[in-house]
């Protein structure tokens, strides 16, 4: 069963919760004998543009540049190499699918993001079918967002999932939006063998583990710890990511709390659990909906998180039982889970074993099973030459 993948990003380029997925997911199907081609973006000059692994590919092509010269001279050179670049990576893709020939096409993401950025979303689209009419590959496509933070919806999205044959969606709030799209609920994982308990001790000690960005929240986070400092002036915040550092450092020393924040950078993965183990609560104050990874690992590690809350969203954690949820943008209902989370250490610890026990039900290895059956029904539709109208999840 060959099974190509194309990701924007991947590991260890880029370090993100589908990122670590992604990596986690092939190397561990590929113990189970699956063989796959990796195609993504090279974002670092320092990694190889191609590398083996056993019965996994992996094929970085160049990223199309975001920068754009201010002078009209340096404007219009950027935009004939961008153009250019465009196209070579179009035609790299290309070569590969048909010298691969590959059985499935998994996609982390749109399926339009194969195709140049050039081309206007309903171009792409057609091109697409088109690839699909004269190929024939089974297409599965991860749908990690369906929204924007403050609810805009993805229709971009929604018309590339439309052109999947099967669409694996993380997040059970999705499905009503998902209508006449064949599709099934894979959550995403967390290993929870790696990510394991330690005894809680009580400290000032809050944890965050994500990009410096808008989009998770740094800002909420940080804006809540001048009203903490007042009552608990040890506090101690490490933010571990990276993103807009330099905005997020004026944003500190402007409330002053410099003394009380601590940016790690980035941490190597199998490293984070001696971070999640040495704090006290793990905030995730995300604008983004959905099971983010690193609260399964922070709940697989027996911490209690306090979780911004967004309507519809997976209630993964529920509030007083097994975590701590805070109404989006609130600011002030955070302090307080915050305070009240100092204030009740017995509680903290009963919440702690809570979270662990439904991490567990995340298990990756339970993750992975589900993709392996589901990879080998799509063989035996590919094999009996079915329609995918007849798929199920049953």
């Amino acid at each position: 069963m060959k099974i190509l993948i194309y990701a924007d990003t991947y590991f260890p380029t880029y370090v993100g919760g589908g990122e670590i997925f992604l990596d986690k997911l092939t190397k561990e199907l590929v113990k189970r004998g699956f063989d796959f081609l990796l195609i993504t973006n090279k974002l670092e000059q320092n990694v190889k543009r191609s590398e083996r692994d056993n019965g996994l590919t992996i094929l970085r092509v160049p990223p199309e540049s975001f920068y754009i010269p201010k002078s009209l001279l340096k404007k219009a050179f950027f935009q004939i190499k961008k153009l250019i670049r465009e196209i070579l990576k179009f035609f790299v893709f290309f070569i590969q699918f048909l010298n691969y020939k590959p059985h499935i096409f998994f996609i982390n993401g749109p399926t339009i993001t194969v195709l140049p950025s050039i081309l206007p979303i309903s171009s792409k689209i057609k091109a697409w079918k088109l690839i699909k009419r004269i190929f024939s590959p089974f297409t599965v496509v991860i749908c990690h967002a369906l929204t924007r933070p403050y609810g805009s919806f993805l229709e971009q999205d929604l018309s590339d999932f439309r052109e999947a044959d099967i669409l694996v969606y993380v997040d059970k709030w999705m499905e009503p939006y998902l209508k006449n799209i064949p599709k099934i609920w894979i959550p995403n994982g967390v290993d929870t063998n790696l990510f394991s308990p330690s005894p809680l001790q009580y400290s000032h000690k809050i944890l965050s583990v994500g990009r410096l960005c808008h989009d998770r929240g740094t800002d909420l986070l940080l804006n809540a710890i001048p009203n903490l400092v007042k009552r608990f002036p040890d506090i101690k915040v490490q933010l571990i990511g990276w993103g807009d550092l330099q905005i997020y450092k004026k944003i500190v020393k402007n409330l002053k709390i410099s003394d009380n924040v601590e940016f790690m950078g980035k941490i190597p993965n199998e490293e984070l659990i001696d971070y999640y183990r040495d704090a006290y609560i793990v905030v995730n104050a995300a604008r983004v909906r959905g099971i983010h990874i690193a609260t399964l690992e922070a709940m697989a590690c027996g911490r209690a998180c306090i979780k911004s809350y967004y309507k519809p969203d997976h209630k993964i954690i529920e509030d007083l039982k097994n975590g701590f949820l805070f109404n989006g943008e609130d600011v002030a209902e955070l302090v307080n889970k915050i305070e009240f989370s100092f204030d009740n250490y017995n509680l903290v610890k009963k919440i702690s074993a809570k979270a662990r026990e439904k991490a567990e039900k995340f298990s990756f290895t339970t993750n992975a099973l589900k993709y392996e059956n589901l990879f080998n029904k799509i063989a035996k539709y590919i094999l009996k030459n079915e329609k995918v109208s007849h798929f199920s999840e049953n």
